[in-house]
């Protein structure tokens, strides 16, 4: 109706012409009927886009899941190489230190 008004003032049509009143009125009602199509593809885009957020947000939570299963977790004490790299080191000069006393006496009576 504004807009008719507005069309009025800027003199498109005059006050007695019917055919360009219904014209402009048709218009205005297909622009309206244009406006509402566009608002309710707007909501059905908006819902669609709200749904596939839903979507990719439970695909990313079974995805961290899932990581979360296959991570490699820290090894514990006796999994760990550091540990048994030290073992392995202590036990070698252990049984350097053992056998170098144990072949000493040999070794100095000759």
């Amino acid at each position: 109706m504004i807009a008719l008004l507005v069309l009025l003032s800027v003199g498109a049509c005059t006050i007695d012409d019917a055919p360009c009143w219904r014209a402009l009125t048709l218009e205005q009602s297909e622009r309206a009927d244009r406006a509402e199509q566009r608002v309710l593809l707007e909501r059905s885009a908006r819902s669609i886009v709200e749904l596939m957020v839903r979507d990719e947000s439970q695909r990313a939570d079974r995805w961290r899941e899932t990581a979360n299963q296959v991570a490699q977790k820290i090894p514990t004490l006796l999994e760990s190489p550091y540990f048994w790299m030290g073992v392995g080191l202590f036990l070698g000069v252990g049984a350097t230190v053992g056998v170098a006393y144990a072949l000493k006496p040999v070794l100095l009576s000759r």
